[in-house]
């Protein structure tokens, strides 16, 4: 069995890469960004959040789209860096049970992790009723063998003709059941879409009674909307409620809105902070961008904009830090972004 652990540095690095979306095979210029950030950012595990594939052209094309996610797959193995992945809205297009036949694949990865019970001390849920099934959490340890920080992987409920229904009651419960089960743990969420609270932090950045930190932008060519999942309020309640309850999510990564990069420190209550940050468009992927309305405007600023992966720190003492990574084809240059710290807390829960 593999064991997540912090290195002798103390720290635990992890690459986001996000929306990749391919809808054929994929490009030479989205495998020089993959290969240039995970070199630059030497990770301890890859975490892909999610739309993988390019749903648009994936209906009932279940060979077209296996063929594309065996290419995904055989992309990150051949880093041989542990990896895994969330579902996003676009991964279960093309079925009722697109997500099953996607994880059937990816599960066959000797460097995946996730569903198969290959790491000491996973925790998974798959509820094919709710069509969820990358739902994962793994503990990372130090050289004693001791817990010190945890990562949770959420599926994405929802698909493009669905409504977006934040997480449904049974990874609502399994979050319970992680949180009570390492009572005091801190732990960095990894899902797709982007929590109501983010909204909430580019609402009142420039409040920092409401918001301590906001680096970064939010480029999308609708201004000022992060389409976070709102249109279940009562789900989306929950899961906030269960935030506040607990007080152990020190960090959140999310995908979706493909041109936004920002990172924010919110304060969630008195004693209580949490780091939520966007990860970077990774790819070059999903061609058929260029068949949707948008204006010539909005697709030159889209295919300009630079791809690129999001670099989080865990760190033995609790503390987390993030680097957002864009990758510079003209002059074959890795830079860093808007890094943001979060200091070790403790929170009083509710």
């Amino acid at each position: 069995m593999k064991s997540l652990k912090i290195n002798q540095n103390n720290r635990f690095r992890i690459l986001q890469l996000t929306d990749i979306q391919y809808d054929c095979d994929i490009d030479s210029a989205s495998m020089e960004v993959n290969d240039a950030v995970i070199a630059y950012a030497s990770p301890d595990l890859i975490i892909l959040t999610g739309d993988n594939v390019g749903g648009e052209f994936l209906l009932a094309a279940k060979k077209k789209a296996l063929s594309i996610v065996k290419q995904v797959r055989d992309c990150y193995e051949r880093k041989n860096i542990p990896w895994s992945t969330c579902f996003g809205n676009h991964d279960g297009m093309w079925s009722k049970r697109a997500k099953k036949h996607m994880m059937d694949v990816y599960l066959q990865g000797e460097n995946f992790i996730g569903g198969k019970d290959n790491v000491v001390g996973e925790k998974s849920l798959v509820c094919q009723t709710e069509d969820t099934y990358t739902n994962y959490f793994f503990p990372v340890c130090d050289n004693t063998g001791k817990a010190v920080y945890g990562i949770m992987l959420l599926d994405c409920a929802t698909a493009v003709f669905s409504l977006y229904k934040g997480f449904y009651d049974s990874q609502q419960k399994f979050y319970d059941e992680i949180s009570k089960s390492y009572p005091d743990l801190p732990i960095v969420l990894f899902t797709h879409i982007p929590l109501k609270e983010m909204q909430y932090a580019y609402d009142n950045r420039d409040n920092p009674e409401k918001v301590k930190a906001f680096v970064g932008e939010i480029e999308n060519s609708r201004k000022g909307k992060v389409y976070y999942a709102e249109k279940d309020v009562v789900q989306n309640n929950k899961f906030s409620q269960r935030l506040l309850n607990y007080a152990n999510i020190k960090g959140v990564f999310v995908g979706h809105d493909h041109l936004a990069n920002f990172a924010t420190v919110i304060s969630m209550k008195e004693g209580y902070d949490m780091l939520a940050a966007y990860g970077r468009m990774s790819s070059y992927g999903m061609k058929a961008w260029k068949y949707v309305p948008f204006s010539c405007k909005d697709k030159k600023r889209y295919n300009a904009y630079l791809r690129g992966g999001r670099i989080v720190d865990l760190y033995a003492d609790g503390s987390l830090s993030t680097v957002d990574l864009t990758y510079d084809r003209e002059n074959k240059t890795v830079k860093e972004n808007s890094k943001l710290t979060l200091s070790a807390q403790k929170a009083e829960k509710i």
